[in-house]
């Protein structure tokens, strides 16, 4: 933290951002951090795990526009999907961070959720996915809720996403394009009501 002294028009002493203000033989100097201080400071653990997180969050800011809007904050949906995401789904030490797949989280809301949700590789390139609507749930209200299904290649690092069936389908099969077949990959579910305002928590349903 940087000290103004003398008011505005004085120097200052201390760091601010890349420059530290110091007093020198009665002189005010301003001086840049050294370069070796710099790259100390990218080597932060805090500085590996926003790095992993923002690479693998990249892939799916569209989705995360949907899975964490929020009419009132002012923070971006991206911002609000690396904050929840850093504190409970990175693994490992420093350097080696990874993500933990499990605890990623596309959405967080008070829609219904997906119940009882299954995936079953059906073929090699299907998988069906299939969950219920309890009794206690307003069918009337949610009926019409997107199926938002993300696919997430661990092997290649590509994300594919689909939503071509509604929650009273209660079930869709998924097309698994050709180049992922072979390939490690993780699978996640959510619902977003029809006006886009609205969404449930997204469930992990595992990897294929």
């Amino acid at each position: 933290m940087a000290t103004i002294r003398k008011g505005i028009l004085g120097g200052f002493s201390g760091t601010a951002g890349p420059a530290t203000g110091t007093n020198w033989r009665g002189q005010d100097v301003l001086k840049g951090r050294s370069k070796k201080r710099i790259e100390k400071e990218d080597l932060l653990p805090q500085n590996f795990k926003l790095k992993v997180m923002s690479e693998f969050l990249g892939h799916f800011s569209a989705l995360i526009k949907i899975g964490f809007y929020h009419r009132n904050k002012k923070d971006t949906p991206f911002n609000r999907a690396m904050s929840y995401n850093l504190e409970r789904a990175i693994t490992g030490e420093a350097p080696d961070y990874d993500i933990n797949y499990k605890k990623i989280v596309f959405s967080k809301g008070n829609r219904e959720p997906a119940w009882s949700v299954r995936a079953m590789l059906e073929q090699k390139d299907q998988i069906n996915i299939n969950w219920e609507v309890p009794e206690t749930a307003n069918i009337k209200v949610i009926a019409n809720d997107l199926a938002k299904i993300v696919i997430y290649n661990e092997t290649k690092k590509e994300a594919r996403f689909s939503a071509t069936a509604i929650r009273s389908d209660l079930s869709i099969t998924v097309t698994i394009p050709e180049v992922f077949i072979g390939n490690k990959f993780h699978l996640w579910m959510f619902f977003v009501s029809p006006d886009g305002k609205n969404v449930s928590n997204s469930d992990y349903l595992g990897r294929v």
